[in-house]
């Protein structure tokens, strides 16, 4: 299996090719992923603002597994 990333040039042809892979979708041909499902945002993030996150992750209090649970209500 392999993932792609589709890039619409145009604003105006995304319906179509939204289409195009829901009619791929709906014949079981491929899985229609949100970028939310991947933990991905989709918003574009400068180097400093990277390094600051990444520093910022590194240097926070790690949760325990009944905190994460608890936080991410499961």
């Amino acid at each position: 299996m392999k993932t792609y990333t589709i890039k619409i040039r145009s604003s105006e042809d995304e319906q179509f090719v939204i289409d195009i892979l829901n009619a791929l979708e709906s014949k079981h041909l491929i899985d229609l992923l949100p970028l939310g499902y991947l933990g991905i945002k989709g918003e574009i993030v400068n180097e400093d603002d990277l390094r600051e996150s990444v520093f910022s992750a590194e240097n926070s209090r790690p949760f325990s597994l009944a905190d994460a649970k608890k936080y991410l209500d499961i």
